[in-house]
């Protein structure tokens, strides 16, 4: 998605897949990574209740710290009809310094005077090639990860392709965090454990970094292959 200096977004698709297109336009918008940005605040929630959303409407009044707008992303199921309320009085009187993204995954049940005041944008489809791939990676020697990775990033040093290479890229590494989450919560013995953490930590890493315009992907992408220990789920 593109930025097209509308005060809010409504982006209906995959969450998370969503959020990776909503994150990478605003890295855009920004020059810079959004991990830790003190103008950046994201709430996840299964269902937003009227308790967040009145603490939106209270922080969206504050001034940017670094950049030239302070970005709320909503991410969640669901908002309450209350929640929904609370966050439609922002938005009708919105301060020029706030910009809004709310991510869910079907928005017929958004009030339609709250939807009227959002720009609505088709969000990503679940995309489950990217779930396996990172359950391949995890599982490979470092020699297939390394050639995983070099096929991931062709395109990257074309000024046509670079963006979508990009997008690729943190599409695999978000699910490369999803996946290692997934195996951190199913199995509870202490290698296993051990080792997920620490492959969670390279990623993380390598996550900061690759957030950054002038990032050499390859390099960051065979870290990864060479750090992150093997991991079967």
């Amino acid at each position: 998605m593109v930025y097209d200096g509308h005060h809010a977004y409504l982006v209906v698709g995959d969450l998370e897949e969503s959020f990776t297109d909503v994150r990478y336009c605003i890295e855009s918008l920004f020059g810079c990574s959004i991990e830790g940005h003190p103008d950046v605040t994201i709430v996840r929630e299964d269902r937003l209740g009227i308790g967040e959303s009145r603490t939106l409407r209270d922080e969206h009044a504050r001034a940017p710290v670094l950049a030239s707008k302070r970005v709320f992303v909503i991410i969640a199921h669901a908002l309450t009809p209350e929640a929904q309320n609370a966050l439609l009085k922002t938005l009708e009187e919105p301060v020029s310094t706030a910009l809004f993204f709310l991510i869910v995954p079907d928005d017929r049940h958004l009030v339609a005077t709250l939807r009227s005041r959002m720009s609505r944008v088709e969000g990503a489809v679940p995309r489950e090639e990217y779930g396996t791939s990172a359950r391949d990676f995890l599982g490979r020697a470092p020699h297939a990860r390394m050639q995983f990775i070099a096929d991931l990033v062709v395109g990257y040093d074309e000024p046509e392709t670079k963006q979508e290479v990009r997008k690729r890229f943190h599409r695999f590494t978000d699910a490369l965090e999803r996946e290692l989450h997934a195996i951190l919560h199913a199995k509870h013995d202490t290698v296993t454990q051990v080792a997920v953490r620490e492959a969670l930590a390279e990623v993380l890493l390598v996550r900061g970094y690759c957030d950054d315009p002038a990032a050499a992907l390859r390099l960051l992408g065979e870290h990864l292959a060479l750090a992150v220990p093997v991991v079967r789920g």
